[in-house]
Protein backbone atom coordinates (compact mmCIF):
# COMPACT_ATOMS: atom_id res chain seq x y z
CA UNK A 1 0.00 0.00 0.00
CA UNK A 2 1.18 3.40 -0.84
CA UNK A 3 1.73 5.74 2.01
CA UNK A 4 0.95 9.11 1.30
CA UNK A 5 2.49 11.69 4.08
CA UNK A 6 4.03 15.49 3.39
CA UNK A 7 6.73 17.72 4.81
CA UNK A 8 6.97 21.27 5.04
CA UNK A 9 8.79 24.29 7.00
CA UNK A 10 7.01 25.53 10.70
CA UNK A 11 5.81 29.15 9.89
CA UNK A 12 6.34 30.03 13.45
CA UNK A 13 10.40 28.29 14.21
CA UNK A 14 11.17 26.97 10.46
CA UNK A 15 11.63 23.45 11.65
CA UNK A 16 10.40 20.32 9.60
CA UNK A 17 7.39 18.85 10.49
CA UNK A 18 5.75 15.53 8.98
CA UNK A 19 2.27 14.61 8.20
CA UNK A 20 -0.90 15.20 6.17
CA UNK A 21 -1.47 18.28 4.20
CA UNK A 22 -4.03 20.14 4.90
CA UNK A 23 -4.68 22.88 2.18
CA UNK A 24 -7.10 25.10 0.42
CA UNK A 25 -9.03 26.25 4.19
CA UNK A 26 -9.63 29.75 5.36
CA UNK A 27 -8.34 29.77 8.97
CA UNK A 28 -7.96 33.94 10.63
CA UNK A 29 -8.76 35.41 7.36
CA UNK A 30 -5.93 34.08 5.56
CA UNK A 31 -7.10 31.84 2.61
CA UNK A 32 -4.84 28.82 0.92
CA UNK A 33 -2.75 28.10 3.38
CA UNK A 34 -0.93 24.89 4.07
CA UNK A 35 -0.87 23.44 6.98
CA UNK A 36 0.90 19.61 7.91
CA UNK A 37 -0.76 17.39 10.98
CA UNK A 38 0.70 14.39 12.04
CA UNK A 39 -1.71 12.44 14.75
CA UNK A 40 1.32 10.73 16.47
CA UNK A 41 2.21 14.09 17.87
CA UNK A 42 -1.34 15.48 18.17
CA UNK A 43 -2.99 12.04 19.31
CA UNK A 44 -5.51 14.04 21.45
CA UNK A 45 -7.52 16.02 18.73
CA UNK A 46 -9.71 14.05 16.13
CA UNK A 47 -11.91 16.31 14.64
CA UNK A 48 -11.21 20.24 13.31
CA UNK A 49 -13.01 21.89 15.47
CA UNK A 50 -10.63 20.74 18.76
CA UNK A 51 -7.42 21.58 15.66
CA UNK A 52 -8.25 25.39 15.38
CA UNK A 53 -6.61 26.24 18.25
CA UNK A 54 -3.28 25.46 17.31
CA UNK A 55 -2.89 26.04 13.76
CA UNK A 56 -0.32 28.53 14.20
CA UNK A 57 2.04 25.36 15.45
CA UNK A 58 0.80 23.53 11.81
CA UNK A 59 1.13 26.43 9.40
CA UNK A 60 3.77 25.70 7.22
CA UNK A 61 5.78 27.82 4.64
CA UNK A 62 4.21 26.86 1.02
CA UNK A 63 7.70 26.40 -1.26
CA UNK A 64 8.76 23.99 1.21
CA UNK A 65 6.03 21.22 1.19
CA UNK A 66 7.00 18.24 -0.53
CA UNK A 67 4.89 14.92 -0.65
CA UNK A 68 7.14 11.70 0.11
CA UNK A 69 8.31 9.45 -3.03
CA UNK A 70 7.71 6.24 -1.52
CA UNK A 71 11.37 5.53 -2.31
CA UNK A 72 14.07 5.66 0.62
CA UNK A 73 17.51 6.57 -0.11
CA UNK A 74 20.46 3.73 0.53
CA UNK A 75 20.37 4.33 4.44
CA UNK A 76 16.81 3.92 4.59
CA UNK A 77 15.86 7.44 5.11
CA UNK A 78 12.36 8.95 3.31
CA UNK A 79 13.29 10.37 -0.27
CA UNK A 80 10.69 13.93 -0.54
CA UNK A 81 10.37 16.15 -3.48
CA UNK A 82 12.74 18.51 -3.53
CA UNK A 83 15.51 16.10 -1.94
CA UNK A 84 18.92 16.67 -3.22
CA UNK A 85 20.32 12.75 -3.91
CA UNK A 86 24.07 12.24 -4.64
CA UNK A 87 26.10 8.41 -5.17
CA UNK A 88 29.73 9.06 -4.24
CA UNK A 89 31.62 12.14 -6.48
CA UNK A 90 28.58 12.30 -8.55
CA UNK A 91 26.66 15.33 -10.02
CA UNK A 92 23.67 16.43 -7.56
CA UNK A 93 20.15 15.47 -8.45
CA UNK A 94 16.94 17.05 -7.20
CA UNK A 95 13.69 14.86 -7.18
CA UNK A 96 10.62 16.00 -8.82
CA UNK A 97 7.77 14.86 -10.75
CA UNK A 98 7.92 14.00 -13.85
CA UNK A 99 4.96 13.35 -16.36
CA UNK A 100 3.71 10.11 -14.36
CA UNK A 101 6.27 9.24 -11.47
CA UNK A 102 9.31 10.61 -9.48
CA UNK A 103 12.61 11.50 -11.04
CA UNK A 104 15.61 12.87 -9.93
CA UNK A 105 17.04 15.48 -12.44
CA UNK A 106 20.33 16.78 -13.15
CA UNK A 107 22.63 18.80 -15.57
CA UNK A 108 25.20 16.98 -17.60
CA UNK A 109 27.69 19.04 -19.96
CA UNK A 110 25.17 22.19 -19.58
CA UNK A 111 21.71 19.56 -20.20
CA UNK A 112 19.09 18.83 -17.95
CA UNK A 113 18.36 15.41 -17.92
CA UNK A 114 15.66 13.21 -15.26
CA UNK A 115 16.23 9.62 -14.69
CA UNK A 116 14.82 7.05 -12.52
CA UNK A 117 15.41 7.15 -8.43
CA UNK A 118 17.60 4.19 -7.86
CA UNK A 119 18.35 2.35 -4.14
CA UNK A 120 22.14 3.43 -4.24
CA UNK A 121 21.72 7.26 -3.86
CA UNK A 122 21.86 9.38 -1.02
CA UNK A 123 20.17 11.88 0.65
CA UNK A 124 22.45 15.48 1.11
CA UNK A 125 20.13 17.67 1.85
CA UNK A 126 17.24 19.65 -0.09
CA UNK A 127 16.47 22.90 -1.89
CA UNK A 128 15.59 24.73 0.81
CA UNK A 129 18.91 23.52 3.21
CA UNK A 130 21.22 22.51 0.27
CA UNK A 131 23.90 22.02 2.61
CA UNK A 132 22.24 20.28 5.05
CA UNK A 133 23.31 16.18 5.22
CA UNK A 134 19.97 14.89 6.77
Amino acid sequence: MREIKFRGKRVDNNEWVYGSLINNIFTNGKLNIPYIFDPNVYPEYDCWDDMAEMMDELEVIPKTVGQYTNRKDKNGKRIYKDDNLQYGNSPVYTVTWETDRWKMCGRKNGNGFCVDIPDFMEIIGNIHEPEAKQ
